[in-house]
């Protein structure tokens, strides 16, 4: 889904105005992805957000249930 996604925001962007693009050129799209992911990625290693809950350990007293 990222795939196709991304080239439909890309096209949107880079694409002339007469065609329904915001006419900003591959130039300046490419720099506006590359920003986003290396903003999205610092903010994650900062914040470490995507990390789930760590898992509780299970408690043993040694016996076993049979």
């Amino acid at each position: 889904m990222t795939r196709p996604l991304g080239a439909s925001v890309n096209d949107y962007l880079s694409q002339p105005s007469d065609v329904g693009g915001l006419a900003l050129g591959t130039t300046v799209t490419s720099i506006t992805f590359l920003l986003t992911i290396l903003a999205v990625v610092s903010f994650l290693t900062i914040t470490r957000n995507d990390e789930g809950a760590p898992l509780a350990a299970e408690v043993t007293d040694g016996s076993s249930a049979a």
